[in-house]
């Protein structure tokens, strides 16, 4: 029971050393004493928690943790007597030791796994503490020699730094040799007598407290007088000397320069001149307890600044005093003042430029609004000349009039794109899609785009495509389309070829899907490769005077295709043809290879007579545009749908007080109340009969993230302007379930 009293009163020694430390040293920095007292605490720990152990395993683990003392403690003794003796050692040196120490700490860890530096080891329990019988394996020899050399190799550094008249005085070299022999002595002790009782920790609780009292007595951390004075004297800073009760100790010139109030001060005594007081007393006092903020003063035709901050003697047992420094901080301050100035004016173009863009997303949804209400009447109504009509000439110009106005929404749709990208609000709506459905798609749609061009189109594509993808499909479809189309305006005779394929990827649940398109066109320049994903730029004018677009649709597809993490390039040659290829990633839905999957038509809605479920018996049609309602009801008129019609949200609410529909359309931008408010309205006055009835937002806003904020608003599905027949259609295939 004495051993563990005296292995508690050890530990508790070790830790009020690296107390003692911490508290001498709080403002210093001290890495090598704290490692070398925390080591020390966690041995002394160790050989407690084995004299008190009450299974071998406990045992075990604590004798593992104790050769900390043969490693580590060691190590950092020896880097601490370094610093007390003023020897630098070579960083590669402690780089060597280091290692050396976790290779013995690994192979004791291993102890009970393989018998390399322990074979065996017995928990033995008497006379009221444990301990263990070991037997040694080979690694512990190499053990026993490096622990003679990491023994004595302070004992060299404290010689050798007596020898060489370090600046250390010869009493802390002999209280230094005295520990370390000490240890050698203690260790081979134990070995000779095979003592059951591990006296070393003691040993290190004294080698500790050694170092401690040093430290104490070099005050090596210490900041002093001198040192304080003897930098000030060197600088152009003024500076002023109070002692630590605030009497006048004295100041430069520079100081009385800007401070002429210090000539009124008399030696050794307190601070009585009343701008002074007031100013520095309190202030000064403060700097003790905290750092404080400089204070900023106009004097003798400068902006000065003054700082204060305390000083200790030597030893640092005691506060000495205050250090004022006066600086002439004009320049400085000049440069603070510009910056301000040059800060404000950058706000100031900020706030111009956020109210710039701010007026041009609002002139753009203005202009979205304003331009695919009329275009939705025109195309519309266009389209039922197209499909009514038998007149041959009519329907020419009605063709005629189709490809402007798709044209003209083309150029809308590119310059809102373009827009979303430049302020980062496009984003990426991600969904799963059928491959083949996509490829399908993308062949259609080319076929109305070559506009009687007697080109050989073509399309090849990978079998081993996988025939789900998950992306999004509608930036795909965009980016695939502006490639092609691109192809057929600039190829009056030949070839345009899509080719799909895919390439591996690191990730195996994605692939890299490789869209290649091909034309014998007119070609690029080589100059002109580099400003090609430009937006609006347009190449060989003269060439091209008769190509239309707005040079927009390479920058977009350029744009989607980063957006999405991949890759675009271009191969050309002027007069023979150009070669786009992207390489996109997509993840694998479905890897059944596209050759063998069948194509998914359960997205695909049927157009035409008799296509609309027989649930949709009632519609409720709000705009604020006559023609807009009288092209709804054309688009209808073939199907036994009863349709009513509303000009403004106030009528629509009356409609819907009176009698429940199917489905209600309903346009956002009316006078007095808008789509949302009547939205509001359906869905919340206890009148309504319509509350579940599902509601579609008619807009000509196309902005970002539009479809988004009306399905969290409350509609159930988004319907842009200017939209076709089939869209309509759609829209009330997709909302009902036909049975």
């Amino acid at each position: 029971m004495i051993i563990v009293t005296a292995y508690i009163i050890s530990t508790l020694l070790s830790f009020v050393a690296l107390w003692i430390l911490l508290v001498m040293t709080r403002y210093q920095k001290v890495t090598y004493y704290v490692l070398l007292f925390t080591t020390n605490i966690v041995v002394n720990i160790a050989y407690l928690a084995l004299s008190i152990s009450t299974t071998e395993s406990e045992a075990l683990c604590a004798v593992k943790f104790s050769y900390f003392d043969g490693t580590f403690l060691c190590l950092f003794m020896i880097l601490c007597m370094c610093q007390i003796c003023h020897i630098k050692i070579k960083t590669w040196w402690t780089a060597i030791l280091v290692l050396l120490d976790i290779e013995i700490l690994f192979s004791v860890y291993l102890t009970g796994y393989i018998p390399w530096h322990f074979k065996s080891v017995t928990f033995m329990h008497e006379n009221g503490y444990s301990y263990l019988l070991k037997e040694y394996g080979p690694h512990h020899s190499f053990y026993n020699v490096y622990l003679i050399f990491i023994t004595l190799l302070p004992l060299v550094i404290v010689i050798y730094s007596f020898m060489q008249k370090k600046q250390v005085s010869w009493i802390y070299v002999l209280l230094l040799a005295i520990s370390q022999i000490c240890t050698i002595l203690i260790y081979f002790i134990e070995t000779a007598l095979s003592l059951k009782v591990e006296l070393l920790p003691f040993s290190y609780v004294i080698g500790v407290y050694i170092v401690l009292f040093i430290v104490r007595r070099m005050s090596i951390y210490d900041i002093s007088m001198n040192a304080h004075l003897s930098h000030i004297n060197k600088s152009d800073l003024g500076y002023v000397i109070l002692s630590a009760d605030l009497c006048f100790i004295g100041c430069d010139e520079i100081a009385r320069l800007f401070f002429p109030e210090f000539n009124q001060l008399a030696i050794d005594r307190p601070i009585d001149e009343p701008f002074l007081k007031q100013e520095f007393e309190e202030w000064t006092r403060e700097s003790l307890s905290h750092p404080v903020d400089p204070r900023f003063y106009m004097r003798n035709n400068a902006y000065v600044k003054v700082t204060v901050q305390p000083f200790y003697s030597n030893s640092r047992k005691h506060h000495a005093g205050f250090i004022i420094q006066i600086y002439d901080d004009s320049q400085t301050q000049q440069y603070i003042k510009q910056l301000k100035e040059a800060n404000t004016t950058l706000e100031q173009l900020a706030k111009e430029a956020d109210a710039a863009n701010v007026a041009k997303s609002e002139f753009l949804s203005l202009m979205s609004h304003e331009i695919r209400t009329p275009l939705n009447v025109i195309l519309g109504m266009n389209d039922m000349i197209l499909k009514e009509s038998d007149n041959a000439a009519i329907i020419s110009y009605a063709n005629d009039i189709s490809g402007a106005g798709q044209m003209l929404l083309s150029i809308i749709n590119d310059i809102l794109d373009i827009s979303k990208i430049e302020s980062g609000k496009m984003e990426l709506i991600n969904g799963e899609y059928h491959l083949g459905n996509f490829i399908h798609s993308i062949h259609t749609m080319t076929k109305v785009r070559l506009n009687g061009k007697q080109l050989n189109l073509q399309f090849t594509q990978s079998d081993a495509l996988p025939s789900r993808l998950y992306g999004d499909e509608t930036k795909m479809l965009q980016i695939v389309m502006n490639l092609v189309t691109n192809a057929i305006k600039y190829t009056d005779t030949g070839s345009v070829h899509v080719a799909f394929e895919s390439t591996a990827s690191k990730e195996p649940a994605i692939l890299n899907l490789k869209i290649s398109v091909s034309d014998t066109g007119r070609g690029i320049l080589p100059e002109n490769l580099d400003k090609l994903f430009v937006s609006f730029a347009r190449f060989d004018e003269i060439k091209n005077h008769g190509i239309e677009g707005t040079g927009l649709g390479l920058s977009i597809t350029k744009s989607f295709v980063e957006m999405m993490g991949g890759s675009i390039s271009v191969e050309s040659e002027y007069g023979k043809g150009s070669v786009f290829t992207v390489l996109i990633p997509q993840k694998i839905i479905d890897s059944e290879e596209i050759g063998h999957a069948a194509a998914d038509r359960n997205n695909d809605f049927q157009t035409g007579e008799g296509a609309v479920c027989p649930r949709v018996k009632s519609i409720l049609a709000v705009d604020d545009t006559k023609l807009n309602l009288k092209l709804f009801k054309l688009f209808l008129k073939d199907f036994d749908i009863l349709i009513d019609t509303a000009l403004s949200g106030g009528e629509a609410l009356q409609y819907c007080y009176e009698k429940k529909y199917d489905m209600i359309f309903l346009d956002h931008m009316m006078p007095n109340m808008d789509g949302i408010e009547c939205l509001m309205h359906i869905k919340n006055d206890a009148a309504s009969l319509n509350k579940e009835v599902p509601v579609i937002i008619l807009t000509a806003n196309a902005i970002a993230g539009a479809r988004e904020d009306y399905l969290a608003k409350g509609f159930s599905g988004y319907m842009a302007k200017p939209f076709k027949q089939e869209n309509l259609i759609d829209m009330l295939n997709g909302t009902f379930s036909c049975q």
